[in-house]
């Protein structure tokens, strides 16, 4: 028998098979080259679109003549790959990198047919190209890749690369026609390829779209409609913006993959954050996963910053080293059968539709291995399946049994309409911390002392019971943390009995306290009818000074009221001093204004009821003397016909405060004052572009005494219910508004 070595031979027909058979479509493919950009070290790429030319341009480190022989032309080969890896490139480059399959350099086969490659080392004094048809492959199967040539040349060409280093791909006779829509496409998924955390790293990469013939279409739209906008730099910050209006939960497993850390966000304050053994999941580590919970007002948040409904735009999405994993978060492909879950419990759980979030996987983590196909995800490995599970169990339970079981949905309530907020839920949320003491091991546990500061009666008997329970798991289970937390909420307990006694004591004293400041306060509301003109003699000068410390006064007032009503009201004050409240809040806010008036203008406030132009008054006294932080535009195109109309000025600058302080509250930017004659009443409309009002609340609830739509003390609306009633005037919610929040002030032709 004689035996003789035999080697593979390659057809030049591999270049299909992992080029454009393997690639499966065109973004996939520039997501390839973006990569390498990435992994050659570059901090900025720019990819341009000329008549049927494509360029993709980085300032990384470059290629060698050497590096274009034995690494680019050489097949499947990748010094990404620990194997080939140098410690100089771990050093001089990135510590991570984007891809390591050595195969996706054949995007640029997908992408068109002829290749020109530009590249520079900053050691260098010349360019090293390459030019490649790659219609010299096609049917030649019976050739071997090898035996077809392309053409290597060098030339010194300063111009090139202005920072001396750098890669340029130029790509003709383009597969595909690339127009405004295409490129527009493109750009939005160019904006999921990166990680938005990414973004506020020191790891600086910007992505940049170039495309020339539409620059003056890009100046049809505002900087707010970014997504329409083909040229500059791509960003994505969704994420960061989110956290303002929603509820997320962060969840670590550290570098050695032996500690858990979970941290809940609630509309930008920190509830808690815990860190406890990792044991069940032991092919994890170095990942981080973030999910946000979408209510109405962050689903509206996030269509105006994005220009698309969560639905079109996906879900929980993936990414290794800062570069997006496909399929993973891409609409209607539910990799983690998270909808599969919540069909088993509607009211119980949350869908892709309530959520978004990210996966970064860091590091090598040889565990997780993307198919060559770049658009199924990972290998199926047993630590995919765990990252499965572990998303599912330990992060999306934590965050459901938060936003359904403790804030219940953070949406009105049916019945009553008040949407809670964590001061109102401290209870619930230490009761789910005792819980979770009697299964886990906490090494390490945080949570917001402030929001003890909030807490109300009802709660407090409540979280003395958890405070036991607590002492008693960590006596039983020995562990210091759980004693320490143990020991902090008695001592918080503590202070809130002390100010829960306290309290009734303050309320009293403020109706005390301030009846000598009403009382100088209505006499310096009739020195103020002395006061006919601005000119300055010295008695005015004193009258003067004496309103600037009864405004002072007033504001204390006021704020010490809202103050109390706020947190206090409900528990522990009986009707009659809540009426002495009110009472005291409607006469300092009328002093305040009064004495506001009396500083800054020359009206006549010997009678503050006026008949007149209400809409002259609003542009040349109030909107001239208030400085309000919201843009505020009178929508006037028939002044004259608004003459006649009885109301009291004094009383329309403190509805006008109110309105301004719920809308500021709501997250508006802008009030629009749009009048209209109806039935006898002059009405103001004042919209804003704020969040909205939910539905679930009538008229008569908006408007009650103690009731808000925005988390406040209910103060303010009730008080504008009472200031329009006292001139016979009307006030109503205008509900058929696209977005938004429309109250109507109905003011009486006489």
């Amino acid at each position: 028998m004689s035996e003789e070595q035999l080697q593979f031979k390659v057809s030049a027909g591999l270049k299909n098979i992992i080029g454009k058979e393997l690639i499966n479509n065109e973004y996939i493919a520039i997501f390839e080259l973006v990569k390498n950009s990435y992994d050659a070290g570059a901090t900025n790429v720019k990819i341009s679109f000329y008549d049927n030319i494509l360029e993709i341009e980085d300032n990384g480190k470059g290629m060698t003549k050497d590096d274009i022989i034995n690494k680019w032309l050489f097949v499947a080969y990748s010094e990404k790959k620990e194997e080939n890896r140098k410690e100089s490139y771990r050093d001089k480059i990135r510590p991570h990198t984007a891809g390591a399959k050595g195969i996706g350099r054949f995007s640029c086969d997908r992408l068109g047919s002829i290749l020109e490659i530009y590249t520079k080392t900053k050691s260098e004094n010349h360019i090293n190209a390459l030019y490649v048809d790659w219609a010299k492959f096609e049917h030649k199967d019976i050739e071997t890749l090898e035996s077809i040539n392309v053409k290597y040349y060098n030339y010194t060409d300063s111009t090139v690369f202005k920072n001396g280093n750098g890669t340029k791909l130029v790509i003709k006779k383009l597969a595909d026609n690339w127009d405004r829509e295409k490129v527009l496409r493109l750009k939005k998924s160019l904006r999921k390829m990166i990680n938005p955390k990414m973004l506020g790293n020191d790891d600086k990469f910007d992505i940049e779209l170039y495309m020339p013939s539409e620059i003056e279409n890009d100046k049809k739209f505002d900087k707010d409609s970014s997504q329409e906008i083909i040229n500059g730099i791509v960003e994505n910050d969704v994420f960061e913006k989110l956290k303002i209006k929603t509820i997320n939960i962060k969840v670590d497993i550290n570098e050695k993959g032996d500690e858990i850390t979970t941290t809940i966000h609630d509309r930008g304050d920190f509830i808690y954050t815990k860190t406890i053994q990792n044991i069940k999941y032991n092919k994890l580590h170095n990942i981080q996963i973030e999910l946000f919970y979408l209510n109405r007002s962050a689903k509206r948040t996030f269509n105006q910053i994005m220009g698309l409904s969560v639905k079109e735009y996906g879900s929980v999405f993936v990414y290794k080293n800062n570069f997006r994993v496909l399929p993973y978060g891409d609409p209607m492909r539910d990799v983690f059968d998270i909808d599969q879950r919540k069909a088993q419990g509607y009211n119980r759980y949350l869908g892709t539709r309530d959520l978004i979030g990210r996966v970064s996987i860091l590091g090598d983590n040889p565990d997780f291995i993307e198919t060559s196909s770049r658009a199924d995800g990972f290998v199926t490995t047993e630590a995919e399946e765990q990252l499965k599970i572990f998303l599912k169990e330990e992060v999306l339970v934590a965050l459901e049994k938060y936003v359904v079981g403790i804030i219940k949905w953070a949406e009105p309530d049916k019945d009553t309409g008040v949407i809670l907020n964590p001061e109102d839920v401290v209870d619930s949320i230490i009761n789910e911390i005792v819980k979770k003491s009697k299964k886990e091991n906490f090494l390490k546990f945080e949570y917001n002392q402030n929001l003890f500061d909030k807490v109300k009666k009802s709660q407090k008997q409540k979280i003395d019971e958890y405070t036991e329970q607590l002492v008693k798991y960590a006596k039983k289970y020995n562990n210091q943390e759980l004693s320490k937390l143990a020991k902090e909420l008695q001592e918080q307990v503590e202070v809130q009995k002390k100010s829960y006694k306290d309290a009734i004591k303050d309320a009293i004293n403020i109706a005390e306290k301030y009846e000598n400041e009403l009382e100088r306060g209505e006499i310096k509301d009739k020195q103020i009818k002395n006061l006919e003109n601005q000119n300055l003699n010295s008695e005015s000068l004193d009258v003067k000074s004496s309103l600037h410390t009864v405004l002072n006064k007033s504001n204390t007032i006021i704020n010490d009221v809202n103050t109390i009503m706020k947190y206090y009201i409900d528990e522990i004050i009986n009707h009659d001093l809540k009426n002495i409240l009110l009472r005291i809040y409607s006469s300092a806010y009328f002093i305040n204004k009064v004495s506001t008036y009396g500083i800054n203008t020359s009206i006549d406030l010997s009678s503050t009821r006026y008949k007149g132009n209400i809409v002259t008054y609003l542009k040349n006294e109030i909107l001239k003397i208030e400085k309000y932080n919201i843009n505020i535009h009178i929508v006037d195109k028939d002044t004259y016909i608004y003459n006649d109309v009885l109301f009291d000025i004094i009383s329309l600058a403190i509805i006008i405060d109110n309105i301004v302080s719920n809308s500021m509250k709501a997250g508006a930017t802008q009030i629009e004052i749009i009048p209209e004659n109806s039935n006898g009443y002059l009405l103001l409309h004042f919209h804003d572009n704020g969040y909205g009002l939910q539905d679930i609340l009538s008229d008569n609830e908006l408007f009650s005494r103690g009731v808000s739509s925005t988390g406040s003390s209910g103060i303010g609306l009730y008080h504008i219910k009472i200031l329009m009633n006292e001139i016979n005037g009307i006030v109503y919610v205008n509900r058929d508004v696209e977005c938004g929040f429309d109250i109507v002030l109905g003011f009486r032709y006489e």
